[in-house]
This record gives structure tokens, C-alpha cells and sequence, in this order.
């Protein structure tokens, strides 16, 4: 029976308190203590069992709760197992499509394996510890006094203590094994542990003594958008562990330290601190990272450790991490350890104290961007050049939303999606007054066909405590939705509004008919959340199908945190004073995951392309054009308007044509990232104003563009093992590649100043002069038909095995190099055997001088290995190209 009893669900915190414990006869009664919470209900329904939580610490969101598990048996006092009463809780508000369970503060003693389905998320009154500053009397809030099986020969991630499913999480818990010694180890399984989750999210949690701490994806492939944020504690082997991410999850500040056990309260101190360092020091590799993508990291303290951060292999084959930290503090034997990494990127170190790195990956690279360290092994371990313009910014970025404690349900809703409900939901908003509140949607989906505008100070939202998405198989667990139909603004907020953990498709802008749109220049203005006060914020929401989801673009103290999803134009849209953008995210699966299209008005035959779409998976034609000719021509994540000192972190786009567009704005980005870029496209457009880049990653493209203004950037990592050198455009307009320190070993083949290799046959190769069109040297080849090939004298560059081919490739026009072309070696004399090679569009970004650095550890192989230490042929081609190229200096280097 997965109900609670009578009068269970009620919020008036008088349930069975007993759980499962067996109590003596004759045995004193335990009275339990006076909750230190109080229940809110909505104040225009008394009987709705949906609570406000009036928590004893505070939150940076309200807390809206759809069962509490003491009304479900759990016992707040830690003497009877609460293991079942929680999972009773969780189950139920699983039952009504996700939701938010919430464990009043008290100590609840676990037994067993708690299992958080989707779509649900498990909240507890979480007091923020602080390592050097914690009395015996410290009052953690909500406390998991666990007591689980030893992990015997079980792997720690099979034996967790709190297992989570897709677009769930656990949010403001602490978690004490009870039996748990520093002397004698028992080796519990991991605290936390997700399996592939489509998203999941953890969040203000402390652990005081974990042997695990939270693991995600190790026993099976793919998961997407992980976020970890505020954690802290003591771990004994192993803090975080994360493997194969097919979409980027945001870590920000993680706290790793033996004082959160040593500094514990009274009842939880450690019973030999001096055994506890000496378990960590040689056991404890804090963060093993394995095939992630684009992950960005910011603000990691790690104190005491064998290893901080080790980067290994991961489920996917030939896969490993790339990604950025940022702000990292690492104090352990190694701070940093790799024995893999991408084969064509790696991760770099930004404005970061690591101590000891160690790179023994064969391929990829560890960058480090004014950061502090002690580099040895094998592998790459390269300095950023230049001399970075630093800004300061104070992170983590503490964002607050409304916790009001006046609480509305929106009750007379109708779900379904075919009546309009927007005048119902304007009534309601209208009715909280001018002292606002808090406006509760019921899960369901919802039809809107005009705009509703949220007053001054009233905030809507779902039950939901973190993001969740849409996928394939939710059926009715969508929590809340919105279908709109509404030409222009779906909803406008007044000053202080704001929307929470909806979602929001725009039913009448499918892919079909936004792509002749935008052929056209001419599409509607669709946005789903407008901001017209200041103050304004949208968190956790997902927006899909409109051409601009956020525009925040008059609005002063913005705060736009969480929102994912996919637009056509620009995915937000910002300007005025002080905004915080923080954990956002685009990408066009989004508009592949859903069976939403089953409740979209058939009248408008629209529902049809909303289904090609969803079946069309992610190869096919439908998706790519998605992909192709709408996100990658048109679309740009970010654009600023005259925004005034803006901070943004954490913000990722998949597949379009530039992540933030800024005119006439001052901004600071942080740890931010555009994945499959066109080669023809720039990350970061500037058009006056000032803006400073802290920390960046990109597939593909260039990464900066100034038309005017004042743009600094260091901390940069690309596909390609691309390292660009700190950046400043009041010192130059050049944004300068540095791939091997300046003491380097260099071998020139070919310096391009004469023709003597080149037969005079050779498709239309002569020699240039002018000296606009040579890098170095007093010549440079110049061709403008499809190749340069010949044979050569043998030469021995096998000592450049683990290094580069390096040349400069001048471009006159980008777009008409053609549809493919390569650059080989081979020492067969000939082309196709024998052969490296490397793709042209990897070597021509933009038009004008590339500065091209190819790996000889991530050539492709044709007919077997080019033997290095003869190559004798070399070539370049572009198939159809009608630009014209010059090339300058063909030489082997290696550092």
C-alpha cells in the first residue's frame, strides 16, 4: 500500500511519528519535539494538500510541498526507521505527476535504499555548515542519520543510500553515518547515486562523514544536465564521481574538507581525527571525472587528499573529459591527476591554486590560465600566454527568488490543453493584491491563447524543487505545462514577478513553419517570458518553440537561473542594470524529447511537424535542418542590449551561431561554452561596450569578434586542443593562437620563400611576394584552384611524434573554400597510403590568416601509419574551392 493512513497528507504535523520501531510495554512514551516549521496553506484554499513551507533557515526559493513525510509514519527524533514512511511519501507524490516531498527539520534514521522517482524531488531545512565555525550545538536542520548494509563485494555504486531517478534530486539534507568510525572504516556505497538520468540535481547538501559521496552514470551509458550546487563535507575514498554526460551539467561550489567531520556538532563529532587525515590522504580522490562534455565547474575547494581531481576514462569508448574550471583551491598530495583526457581538447584551469598536476594522458591537454600549480609527467601540461586583464567578481553568484508567506493555488484551472485558460489565470494573479504572494499551477497542462500578465511581487510556479524536462516516455508526469498560442508575449512580468519550474511550449512555432519564417526575415516576435519591471526572474523553467524564450531586455537586477530549452532567434535576451545569468542552457533536442505534441490544437495541422520532429530522433533530415538551417544560421543564445555590469555564468548552447551577441553592454562571463559553432560563426560579437570573458570552450568557430568596444579573455579551451593566449583588443585585434611553450623544438620543412619544391605543373602554385600575404619570411605560396601536392626528399620528424604540424594558411573569402578538403603526409611518396591526415575545415575558421596546429596524435590513419621518420609527400586540398589561399611556413614543432 503506497498511501498514506487517515489523516495522513494533512500538513498539520500530527502523524504517526512510530514508524516501523517495536516500543516495549511499559516503556516511557517518546513525545516527539515541536516541529520547527510551520505549514502554509493556500490562503483561497483550505483544503488543498498542496503546503507553503515556512522552513527554519532560510532558502533562496520558496519551498511548496505535496507531502511531508512525517504524515507518512517518519519518525523526526532518529529512534525508529524511517526508511519505509519516506519511500510511502515519495511514491505518493510520484502518484500525482512529481512533486516535492519535505523532511521537516529532525534526524531521520535510514535503514535501507530510498528510492526518489522521476519527476520527484526530496527537500529537507537545510542550515548551511561552516567548516572552522561550527559549536557543538549546531543545529544541522534536516539530518539522515544513515544506517545501511557495508558494500561487502559490491560495487559502491550498487549498494547507494538514496537512489535518483530522471528530472529528480535532493535539495537541503545532511547525511551522518551513524556507525561510521575514522579508526575502522566500513566502506559504505555511495550516499547519492543516479543511473543515467536524463537530469537530476543536487543541491545544499552536507556530508559529514561519507566513504562515497555522490555518484552519477557508472554503471551505464548517457546522462544529461547534472548539476551539483553548495556542497559540502568530509569523504573518505571518494566525494564526486561522474561519468558519460551526452549534455552539459553546471558544478558550482564544492566543498571538500575532513573538518566538516573534524568541526562536526557535538553529537556527530569524529572519533579519531588523526586516523580520519591519515584515511584521507591516502584514500581520498575527491572529483573522478570521466566522459564528460563541455562541463563547466566553478568554485571548487578541495582540503586534504590523495588525489583532487583525477580525470580517467569513461563508458564511451576513446571518449575523456574536456571542459573548464574555474576558481578551483586544491590542497592534496596531487591536486591534479589525468590518466585520460579528449583526444582533441582537454580541460583548462582558470584564476585556480592546484598544486601538483600530473598529466599522464596520451592525448589532450591540461591548460593552466593564471593559476598557481607544479606540472610533471608525460602528458601535455601547457601555460596560457599573455598576461590576462583581470575583473572581479564575487562567486558563487547569491541569487534570491520570493519566499513569501502569502500562498495561492490557482484551483479552477482547467488541464488537458484544449480550453484556453488564460483569462482564469489572470483573475487569480490579479486577485493575490498589491502585497503579491506566491501562485501555486497544479500539475497539468494547460491551453493559452492571450498574454497574462503576473502583478507587481506575485511569483507562479509548480510544486517542482529543481529542473525537470521533457522526455519521450513522462506520459502525464509533466508537471506543469504550458501550450501557448499567443502572438507576442505568453507572459509579462511586473516588477519582482516571476515564474518557477514551468514549462512552456509555443504550439503554433513549429521547426517547419519558423524555418520559412526566417528564410523570409520575417517572424512574429513569440517570447515566452517577458520582463517589463525590475527585479523580474525566471528559475527552472523550459522554454520551447519561441523565437525569443527570455526577454529580460529593459530590466534592471534580472535574475535568470536554470532555464533551459530551444528559440529560434536568441534564447534570452537582457539589458539593464546588475542582471545575474546563471546554469542556462540550449539545445535542439529539446524540441526531439516530448510527447507534448498528443495536446496541441489539431485545427492549426501543426501537430504533425511537432511529431516529425519527436520521431525523428537526432540524425535525420527534420532534426538536422533544425540544427543546420535555423539554430546554426540564425539563432544566438544570448543577446545583450545595453546592459550595465551583467555577470553570467555557467550558460551553454548547443549547434548555433553564437552564444552571446552584446551591443553597447558591459559584461563578465564566466565558464561559458558553444558546442558545434560554424566555422564561419563567433562565440562572443561585441558592439561597444566592454566585456571580459573569464574561462570559455568552443567546438568549432572563432571565438571573438570586436566590431567595437573593449573585449579581454583568458581561460579558453577548443576542440581541436585549440589554446588561445589572453586576449585583449585594446592591445590587438588579432585573437592569438599559442599551441607549445616559446622555447619549443621546431623543424621547418617548407618556409614558402622560393618554389624550389614545388614542379611548376602543380595546378596553378606560384610564388607570392606581396608582403600582406606572408607571415614570416619574404614569401608564401599562393594557390587558387583545388590542390598543392608533390613529392620529397625523405625527412625524419619522428622525434615530433607527440607534437604538431604547424603552417599559417592565409583565406580570402570563408565561405567559398568549398564543400570538404584535407592536409596529409604520408611516406609512401603518394597520396591515400601511408597517410595522416587532417580535414581542412578544421584548419580554415575564418577568412583571412589561420593559424593552423595539427596533432599527430589525432591525425586520420589511411592505409596504415605514416612512418614519421620518412615522410616524403605532402598535400593540401579544397574541392571546389573558388577562394584564394596562401601558405606560409610548414614546419614540426613539439614542446
Amino acid at each position: 500500500d503506497d498511501t498514506p493512513g487517515e489523516g495522513g497528507n494533512t500538513g498539520d504535523n500530527t502523524g504517526d511519528n512510530t514508524g516501523d520501531g517495536d516500543e516495549g510495554e511499559g516503556e516511557e512514551e517518546v513525545i516527539p519535539p515541536a516541529p520547527k516549521y510551520e505549514v502554509l496553506k493556500p490562503l483561497n484554499d483550505a483544503t488543498s494538500s498542496k503546503m507553503l513551507i515556512k522552513t527554519q533557515f532560510a532558502t533562496d526559493s520558496a519551498v511548496v510541498a505535496d507531502a511531508i513525510v512525517t504524515d507518512f509514519g517518519a519518525d523526526p527524533m532518529g529512534l525508529a526507521d524511517s526508511t519505509r514512511a519516506i519511500q510511502l511519501a515519495l511514491n505518493s507524490v510520484s502518484a500525482m505527476g512529481g512533486g516535492t516531498v519535505f523532511l521537516p527539520s529532525g534526524k531521520y534514521l535510514v535503514k535501507g535504499n530510498i528510492v526518489i522517482p522521476d519527476y520527484v524531488s526530496l527537500v529537507g531545512d537545510w542550515n548551511k555548515p561552516n567548516a572552522t565555525n561550527m559549536d557543538g550545538d549546531f543545529d544541522y536542520g534536516t539530518v539522515i542519520l544513515a544506517q545501511p548494509e557495508t558494500l561487502g563485494n559490491a560495487k559502491p555504486q550498487d549498494k547507494p543510500l538514496v537512489s535518483v531517478g530522471n528530472s529528480a534530486g535532493v535539495v537541503g539534507i545532511t547525511f551522518y553515518y551513524v556507525e561510521q568510525s575514522a579508526a575502522s572504516v566500513k566502506n559504505y556505497g555511495y550516499t547519492i547515486y543516479a543511473n543515467a538520468p536524463a537530469t537530476a540535481s543536487f543541491k545544499n547538501l552536507t556530508f559529514i562523514n561519507s566513504t562515497y559521496g555522490i555518484g552519477v552514470s557508472l554503471n551505464t551509458y548517457a546522462n544529461e544536465l547534472v548539476n551539483l550546487e553548495n556542497i559540502y563535507g568530509t569523504f573518505l575514498y571518494n566525494a564526486v564521481a561522474h561519468n558519460a554526460t551526452t549534455d552539459v551539467g553546471f558544478y558550482d561550489n564544492i566543498n571538500i574538507s575532513t573538518e566538516y567531520w573534524e568541526n562536526a556538532a557535538t553529537e556527530y563529532q569524529c572519533d579519531n581525527v588523526s586516523a580520519l587525515e591519515r584515511v584521507v590522504d591516502n584514500n581520498l580522490m575527491a572529483m573522478i571525472l570521466g566522459d564528460l562534455d563541455d562541463q563547466l565547474i566553478s568554485n571548487v575547494t578541495i582540503d586534504g587528499g590523495k588525489i583532487g581531481i583525477k580525470f580517467t576514462t569513461g563508458i564511451r569508448a576513446g571518449a575523456g573529459f574536456w571542459g573548464v574550471v574555474y576558481n578551483a583551491n586544491i590542497s592534496c598530495t596531487t591536486g591534479v591527476y589525468a590518466d585520460y583526457l579528449n583526444q582533441v581538447s582537454g580541460v583548462a584551469f582558470v584564476d585556480s591554486k592546484v598544486g601538483a598536476v600530473e598529466n599522464a594522458s596520451a592525448v589532450g591537454c591540461i591548460k593552466m590560465c593564471n593559476s598557481t600549480y607544479e606540472g610533471k609527467g608525460t602528458g601535455k601540461i601547457v601555460k596560457e600566454g599573455g598576461t590576462p586583464t583581470k575583473t572581479t567578481v564575487k562567486t558563487p553568484l547569491d541569487v534570491q527568488f520570493s519566499t513569501s508567506e502569502r500562498f495561492f493555488l490557482a484551483n479552477n484551472l482547467v488541464s488537458g490543453g484544449t480550453m484556453d485558460n488564460s483569462a482564469r489565470l489572470q483573475s487569480i494573479v490579479n486577485s493575490v493584491g498589491a502585497e503579491g504572494g506566491i501562485v501555486l499551477i497544479p500539475n497539468g497542462i494547460y491551453r493559452l491563447d492571450s498574454t497574462v500578465t503576473i502583478p507587481a511581487n506575485v511569483e507562479i510556479r509548480s510544486s517542482q524543487s529543481i529542473f525537470s524536462r521533457s522526455n519521450h516516455d513522462q506520459k502525464e508526469k509533466n508537471g506543469v505545462v504550458f501550450i501557448t498560442y499567443v502572438s507576442g508575449n505568453t507572459f509579462v512580468l511586473k516588477e519582482k514577478a516571476g515564474v518557477v519550474g514551468v514549462r512552456i511550449w509555443q504550439a503554433k512555432n513549429d521547426f517547419l513553419t519558423a524555418y520559412n519564417n526566417l528564410k523570409g526575415s520575417s517572424y512574429p516576435e513569440d517570447v515566452s517570458i517577458k520582463a517589463d519591471g525590475a527585479g523580474a526572474y525566471a528559475y527552472r523553467n523550459e522554454s520551447v518553440g519561441a523565437y525569443v524564450g527570455f526577454d529580460f531586455s529593459s530590466c534592471d537586477n534580472l535574475v535568470l537561473k536554470s532555464n533551459y530549452g530551444l528559440s529560434y532567434v536568441n534564447f534570452i535576451k537582457a539589458g539593464g542594470k546588475d542582471g545575474v545569468i546563471t546554469q542556462c542552457l540550449a539545445n535542439p533536442n529539446f524540441m526531439t524529447r516530448s510527447n507534448l505534441y498528443t495536446y496541441f490544437d489539431t485545427s492549426l495541422a501543426l501537430a504533425d511537424n511537432w511529431k516529425r520532429m519527436k520521431d525523428s530522433g537526432e540524425s535525420n533530415e527534420d532534426f538536422v535542418l533544425l540544427r543546420e538551417d535555423i539554430n546554426r544560421t540564425y539563432t544566438k543564445m544570448v543577446r545583450l542590449d545595453n546592459a550595465e555590469n551583467l555577470v553570467a555564468m555557467g550558460v551553454f548552447a548547443y549547434g548555433e551561431a553564437g552564444l552571446f551577441d552584446m551591443v553597447n553592454s558591459t559584461a563578465t562571463l564566466i565558464n561559458t561554452s558553444l558546442d558545434y559553432i560554424p566555422s564561419t560563426k563567433y562565440v562572443y560579437e561585441l558592439s561597444g561596450g566592454r566585456c571580459d570573458i573569464i574561462g570559455s570552450l568552443r567546438v568549432y568557430g572563432t571565438s571573438v569578434k570586436v566590431n567595437s568596444g573593449r573585449m579581454t579573455a583568458y581561460g579558453r579551451i577548443a576542440h581541436g586542443e585549440a589554446k588561445e593566449k589572453a586576449y585583449d583588443s585594446d592591445v590587438s585585434l588579432e585573437d592569438m593562437i599559442e599551441y607549445v611553450s616559446e622555447n619549443a623544438k621546431k623543424k621547418t620543412l617548407f618556409n614558402c620563400d622560393s618554389m624550389s619544391w614545388i614542379s611548376p605543373f602543380r595546378l596553378q602554385v606560384s610564388l607570392n611576394k606581396d608582403a600582406q600575404y606572408v607571415k614570416e619570411g619574404s614569401g608564401s605560396w599562393k594557390w587558387n584552384s583545388n590542390t598543392i601536392a608533390d613529392d620529397f626528399t625523405s625527412v625524419d620528424i619522428s622525434e615530433y611524434k607527440d607534437g604538431y604540424l604547424h603552417f599559417y594558411i592565409y583565406c580570402s573569402d570563408i565561405t567559398k573554400i568549398g564543400p570538404e578538403g584535407q592536409v596529409e603526409i604520408t611516406s609512401s611518396g603518394n597520396c591515400d597510403k601511408n597517410e595522416y591526415n587532417w580535414s581542412l575545415s578544421q584548419c580554415v575558421t575564418k577568412t583571412g590568416w589561420n593559424d593552423v596546429w595539427l596533432s599527430f596524435s589525432t591525425a586520420g590513419i589511411t592505409n596504415g601509419e605514416a612512418d614519421l621518420s620518412k615522410i616524403n609527400y605532402f598535400r593540401i586540398y579544397a574541392l571546389n574551392a573558388t577562394a584564394t589561399f596562401y601558405i606560409d611556413c610548414i614546419e614540426v614543432v613539439t614542446d
